[in-house]
């Protein structure tokens, strides 16, 4: 991703933290290491396997950290196109680990694909980068709680929220619809969902999570 030098801020941020394999980094690094910063002051390239448990010494929050990371400030995590590859275990430390050194007023931005997407993605004969998916939500509201992440908009693309004036296809089918064509049970319609939550100012946070504090 490029938003560090492609987005600009009212106010920018102090500091646009970049996790990913080494491999990618180094070879932006060669790519971007001129181009100029407009999202944030400072960038830190944060090289790690998401694989790898957070808690461990070289898990990805401990390498985030050593790189600078403060959880006493207002953070916005950007995890599109990236949970759907992950092992359902791994997602649920990165959610898990990012929402227990979120400051209040933190959010997250991410994008999950439902069971029937996955589904498809990785039928017998699949090629491409969909063939490796790893993990779904048909709930985005209920997994993110149980990681302690409250949403605030759970959307697909095509909806009022997610359009800009840019979706030229068909409306997405209603969730409610098409799961009471099935009797509640799996939803049958691929869908893509764009979730958002946030850490509220007061500090509430979800039933289920456990902190590093």
């Amino acid at each position: 991703d490029t938003r560090g030098g492609r987005l600009k801020a009212a106010r920018p941020a102090s500091v646009v933290f970049e996790v990913d394999v080494p491999e990618v980094l180094d070879g932006k690094e060669r790519l971007l290491h001129r181009a100029p910063l407009t999202l944030a002051e400072k960038y830190a390239g944060v090289k790690c396997d998401l694989a790898v448990p957070r808690r461990r010494k070289r898990g990805w929050l401990a390498l985030l950290e050593q790189a600078g990371f403060d959880r006493t400030k207002k953070t916005v995590w950007v995890l599109e196109g990236l949970l759907y590859y992950l092992a359902p275990s791994v997602v649920q430390d990165v959610l898990i680990g990012t929402f227990s050194v979120s400051a209040p007023g933190s959010r997250l931005v991410a994008s999950v694909v439902n069971h029937s997407s996955l589904t498809r993605a990785t039928k017998r004969g699949a090629t491409g980068a969909k063939a490796s998916w790893a993990s779904w939500s048909d709930e985005p509201e209920r997994d993110f709680l149980k990681t302690g992440w409250r949403t605030k908009t759970v959307a697909q693309p095509g909806d009022g929220v997610a359009n800009f004036g840019r979706w030229r296809g068909e409306p997405p089918v209603p969730r409610e619809t098409s799961q009471l064509e099935t009797g509640g049970g799996c939803d049958p319609v691929p869908r893509t969902f764009y979730v958002m939550c946030q850490v509220n100012e007061g500090g509430e946070r979800g039933a289920h999570w456990d902190s590093d504090r």
